[in-house]
């Protein structure tokens, strides 16, 4: 969830700091993960 005008970004587990999360799941999509991160970039969350 994005915070406007404050560019607060609420992302809960998807993102983590210097590392992709653990994804073991036959229903994860890595791919998707990755599309889903840089939508989440085209944001610009502070």
């Amino acid at each position: 969830m994005m915070v406007q005008p404050s560019g607060v970004l609420f992302s809960g587990d998807i993102i983590q700091n210097g590392r992709v999360p653990f994804l073991a799941s036959s229903e994860v999509n890595t791919a998707n993960w990755m599309k889903a991160i840089e939508q989440v970039r085209e944001l610009d969350p502070l």
